[in-house]
């Protein structure tokens, strides 16, 4: 949907390995962060145009952050009572204001100067091009805001989506804390998974689920359980996309 609102249109198949292979390569490259990088390469050779390829990659991840902090928001508002720790309150509203004003300044013309003109002062022009036509491109997006709320729409979906499953595996585990508390924990621990210091955010997700699980009274034991199991779907997931980007670059060596 992003790709084409630029006027970029890739056959569907190539969108589909170009996302299959950052999901594979999101399990060994730092975060998503490596994932995304190599969504921006597949499809880059498929349209020739980097800038908005990136700038569709941007608005996704955006995207996906703005709606995990929404879910843990809209939690709090209807069951914040219910968590008794105020450090877990605390961190929500940092993270949305943070995300709130990454948005912000990835569309201001004044932080696309700011940009400019650091990469000017240490000759890097190079790099001072491709901001420039990724900043032209995220400026397109902002003329077109019903396009940005579908995209908001439908991260909202896949976030909730990711919040049932792993409510799931801790019914599956014996757990028996309310719905309410997973969709204020588990868009904070994914959020933190996501930060590009780890290997596929190991670690991270491991640590901050037995930290913040403990909040609402689950067992150490059973929240790295819980975090084991749905790494385990993930990599599943991410195996099956590598599969997916090895075909399709075996038929594209063949023509």
């Amino acid at each position: 949907m992003l790709l084409f609102s630029l006027k970029l249109h890739p056959p569907f198949k190539k969108i589909i390995s170009a996302f299959s292979g950052g999901l594979f390569f999101n399990l060994f490259l730092p975060s998503t962060i490596g994932g995304d990088v190599a969504r921006i390469y597949s499809l880059l050779s498929h349209t020739g145009e980097g800038g908005k390829v990136a700038a569709t990659v941007i608005v996704d991840r955006l995207s996906g952050f703005l709606a995990l902090t929404f879910i843990s928001i809209l939690s709090i508002i209807v069951g914040g009572r219910l968590i008794q720790s105020k450090s877990v309150i605390i961190i929500v509203v940092a993270i949305a204001l943070t995300f709130t004003i990454i948005t912000l300044l990835m569309f201001s013309r004044r932080t696309s100067k700011a940009f400019s003109s650091v990469f000017k002062f240490f000759h890097l022009e190079r790099i001072e091009n491709i901001w420039k036509r990724i900043f032209d491109a995220l400026s397109l997006f902002r003329g077109n805001k019903m396009l940005l709320f579908k995209n908001f729409l439908i991260s909202l979906i896949i976030q909730g989506s990711n919040v049932l499953a792993i409510y799931l595996i801790a019914l599956s585990l014996g757990v028996k804390t309310g719905l309410i508390y997973f969709f204020i924990i588990v868009p904070i621990i994914a959020v933190i998974s996501t930060l590009p210091i780890t290997i596929g955010g190991l670690g991270l997700r491991d640590a901050s689920s037995v930290l913040f699980f403990s909040k609402i009274g689950i067992s150490s034991n059973i929240a790295f359980s819980i975090s084991l199991i749905s790494f385990f779907f993930v990599t599943f997931v991410g195996i099956a996309g590598g599969i997916i980007y090895a075909f399709s670059l075996h038929s594209r060596r063949l023509r």
